[in-house]
């Protein structure tokens, strides 16, 4: 795996999460159908560039796009 392919990786899990809204990590590679391996990479890369978060309800961690609101 190189950079290039985690860029292209994170680039699917985000048109993912903006698609469909917060998903579970399972469900997440599930529908892009990445590996774990290539999905960790790739939500590594959206954190560090702050545009991930994360929430966790009920024991089960949510993913999603992370959208500043400018009033």
């Amino acid at each position: 795996m190189n950079k290039e392919e985690i860029g292209t990786n994170a680039g699917l899990v985000w048109q993912t999460l903006h698609a469909n809204g917060a998903m579970s990590f399972d469900d997440l590679i599930e529908t892009t159908g990445l590996d774990t391996e290539s999905a960790y990479s790739a939500l590594g890369w959206l954190a560090r560039e702050d545009k991930l978060d994360f929430q966790e309800q009920n024991g089960v961690v949510s993913l999603y796009v992370y959208q500043e609101k400018y009033y």
